[in-house]
């Protein structure tokens, strides 16, 4: 018994060897006489996963690369409500409803920004110099999930260590006032929060020139 087992198992092994790597279940119509026959999944080779990575690499690459130039106008022109609104929906998630009553507006005002941004963003990935190489690419949707974590990973709207220390010694315009705090305490940016307990921090009192330099240093963006 145990040898004809041993055949049996043989000539198994050498039955799947003959088919080939398994894939999806062939439909029991498709006119093959084997019940139970297979094909092999379609772009299932090392290489064809290899350059589906590379694509979703460039992919994010390039949607940062964009989104960080949609934020930038943004930040030029001070629009400190508008740059809420996509934090809150692109960033955190929040509702349109939850956005508009936290930035102070209305939920009509919310959605605008938030489809015209969206809009700039597909537009801008079309025009990119490397989108001709993402073609083939499924995914140009732009995904909340991956605006968040690209939005994380970028810290888009962190305010420079300067700015940050200016708002510590609270002399930052209203208007920057206004959305660092907003960045510290409504986004909970663990980041900046780190910093900025550094700065305050009771063992580092600042020297009359480390004041005067935050005094006079520009207000902005890390980015």
């Amino acid at each position: 018994q145990a040898y004809l087992f041993t055949i049996t198992r043989r000539r198994i092994i050498d039955l799947m060897r003959t088919r080939g790597p398994l894939g999806t279940a062939a439909p029991l119509d498709a006119g093959d006489s084997s019940p139970g026959a297979v094909a092999a999944a379609p772009g299932g080779t090392p290489s064809a996963y290899a350059r589906r990575d590379e694509a979703a690499a460039m992919h994010r690459h390039l949607l940062a690369d964009v989104l960080d130039v949609l934020l930038g106008h943004l930040k030029e022109e001070r629009s400190f409500r508008d740059l809420k609104v996509l934090e809150l929906v692109l960033h955190k998630r929040t509702s349109n409803q939850e956005a508009a009553r936290i930035a102070g507006t209305s939920e009509p005002t919310v959605s605008r920004i938030v489809k015209a941004a969206v809009e700039d963003l597909r537009e801008g990935i079309a025009a990119h110099p490397g989108a001709e190489a993402l073609r083939d690419l499924s995914a140009h949707d732009v995904s909340a999930d991956l605006l968040g974590e690209l939005w994380r990973e970028n810290c888009f709207t962190c305010p420079k260590r300067s700015t940050l220390g200016s708002y510590a010694l609270g002399v930052l315009e209203d208007d920057w006032a206004d959305y660092v705090r907003f960045h510290l305490d409504t986004i909970g940016c663990e980041y900046c929060r780190a910093h900025l307990a550094d700065i305050a921090a009771p063992e580092r009192s600042l020297s009359e020139s480390v004041r005067q330099e935050i005094f006079t240093s520009s207000r902005g963006f890390l980015k």
